[in-house]
C-alpha cells in the first residue's frame, strides 16, 4: 500500500515538473522539501485557476441565455396574457 502511494506521488511530481518546464519556468532543483512543496503547490494552483476561468467563461454563456429568457418572460407578463397567448399560437403553431 505504501509503495503504491510513493509511486503515485513520484509520477505526479514528474508530471508537475514537466508542466513547469513547458510553461517556461526555470526549474532549479529544490534544496529542501519546502521548496519542492512550494513548486508543486504553485503548479497545481495554476492548473486549478485555468480550469476555474474556463468554467466561468462557459457559465457566462449560459447566464446570457437565461437573461434573454427572463427578458422574454418579463415582456410577456407586461404585455398581458392575451398578447402572450397570441404570440405562442403564431410562433409554435398551437
Amino acid at each position: 500500500m505504501f509503495l503504491k502511494f510513493m509511486v503515485k506521488n513520484i509520477i505526479h511530481c514528474q508530471l508537475v515538473q514537466k508542466q513547469i518546464k513547458e510553461r517556461g519556468y526555470s526549474l532549479i532543483m529544490p534544496t529542501n522539501d519546502t521548496e519542492l512543496d512550494l513548486a508543486v503547490h504553485v503548479a497545481i494552483c495554476e492548473e486549478r485557476y485555468s480550469h476555474i476561468t474556463q468554467l466561468l467563461k462557459e457559465g457566462e454563456k449560459r447566464m446570457a441565455k437565461i437573461e434573454y429568457l427572463l427578458y422574454g418572460v418579463m415582456l410577456m407578463v407586461l404585455l398581458g396574457p392575451g398578447v402572450a397567448g397570441t404570440f405562442f399560437h403564431k410562433f409554435f403553431g398551437l
